[in-house]
């Protein structure tokens, strides 16, 4: 009975030894997750930054194309640029 109760005390503190490697194994790995998690936020962040700067120079660059499509001069220079594309392709 000595040795079964030695033999039970044994196998649980190797059964607890083995929970306790397992929990600051998977404690490191959700740490890992986590900071991998933080890494992923802060570029998403850093895209959706560009992405704005992006959306507000294509508006920028659209307004100015559509001015210069309406301008005067475009419009008055038209025949002369159409002529030019003729002699160009010949």
């Amino acid at each position: 009975a000595d040795q079964q109760a030695t033999h039970d005390t044994q196998m649980a503190e190797a059964r607890a030894a083995h929970a306790t490697r397992e929990a600051k194994l998977i404690a490191a790995q959700a740490a890992e997750l986590a900071r991998a998690e933080a890494r992923r936020a802060e570029q998403a962040a850093q895209y959706e930054t560009r992405l704005s700067r992006l959306q507000v120079r294509t508006e920028q660059l659209e307004s100015r194309l559509a001015a210069l499509l309406s301008s005067t001069s475009w419009r008055l220079t038209a025949p002369l640029r159409a002529l030019t594309s003729l002699l160009r392709r010949r």
